[in-house]
């Protein structure tokens, strides 16, 4: 018998990032991956949103609560910016349970029975991320044995020893430059700018830019510092390298929209409990390196190149 569409669905976004056409591609690939499934506007789906929060901890709590207290008869939260996204959606559905999606979490378990989504292999890779970076460059430029690290110290899975580990093990030292959300991305952006400026005044020329919704929201300016700055950086999202970043180690980020609207119709059929739905981790990780950008840093580029597949669940 055929899944039994429910009549009409509301969906809320809640996004961590700015509304600045950054993310356009990924909720357009959302949308139309979830039309695929069955749903769309404005035949039998409602969208909310996306709510944007500026990379603001409380605009991204406040979002949170007004999507899950404020929206009549409302189907679904969709988690997108990142884990600090699912963290906010799962503070403010404590009480009503309301079925939660995210795009981008950094662990495979679930932090809630009502929510589920992609594991799409954020933070957990950053120590694979240095070594390939190190891998990269080391051979031709062998006496470059400090490092740079732009990171979000405030993010709740962020692990600062496992880095260090990896450092020792490769005979190298850190230069950490912290970065955290708030209020005032100018004040961000500057900081960011700062980090890469400071590098390269200390002969840095190759720096770990670890998992982070505020960096990708921020990725045309991180990569407009890496470029002025002349500093090779490895990224998590292939989409940092295929904007002028030098090099990726991961997933893709449109994929991982895809992958979650996949779920969010399984979701929305209500066929299955979505606490029996379990978290799908991407796993189409790969190495990948923007040749243009290398030859301006002087750097060789693997040549060989990067499968694109969505790991989908069918039930």
């Amino acid at each position: 018998m055929p899944k039994q569409k429910i009549a009409m669905s509301t969906i809320g976004i809640l996004h961590s990032g700015t509304d600045n056409g950054k993310h356009d591609k990924e909720i357009a690939a959302f949308i139309s991956t979830l039309k695929k499934a069955g749903y769309s506007k404005p035949k039998n789906l409602t969208i909310t949103g996306p709510l944007w929060s500026d990379d603001d901890p409380a605009t991204l709590a406040q979002n949170a609560k007004t999507l899950a207290d404020t929206v009549p008869r409302l189907n679904l939260i969709v988690a997108a910016g990142g884990t600090a996204s699912t963290y906010a959606a799962q503070a403010a559905t404590k009480a009503n349970r309301i079925p939660v999606v995210f795009t981008s979490f950094s662990q495979l378990t679930s932090p809630a029975s009502n929510m589920t989504g992609v594991d799409a292999r954020t933070s957990e890779l950053d120590v694979i991320r240095l070594a390939k970076l190190y891998d990269l460059v080391h051979a031709q430029w062998p006496n470059q044995l400090m490092f740079g690290v732009l990171e979000n110290p405030s993010r709740k899975d962020y692990d600062h020893q496992k880095l260090d580990d990896v450092a020792t093990r490769l005979g190298i030292q850190l230069d950490r430059k912290p970065v955290s959300p708030g209020a005032d991305q100018t004040k961000i952006i500057n900081a960011i700018d700062q980090a890469f400026q400071s590098w390269q005044q200390k002969g840095i020329k190759a720096a770990l830019v670890a998992a982070d919704p505020l960096f990708n929201d921020l990725r045309q300016d991180v990569i407009a510092a890496e470029k002025s700055y002349g500093i090779a950086a490895m990224h998590q999202w292939h989409e940092f390298k295929d904007e002028g970043g030098y090099a990726s180690y991961g997933t893709s980020l449109t994929e991982a929209y895809e992958q979650a609207a996949v779920i969010a119709g399984q979701v929305l059929d209500g066929t299955d409990s979505i606490a029996n739905i379990p978290v799908v981790p991407l796993t189409n990780i790969a190495l990948s390196v923007n040749s243009k950008t290398a030859q301006r840093l002087g750097l060789k580029a693997p040549s060989s190149p990067r499968k694109r597949t969505v790991s989908r669940r069918h039930k």
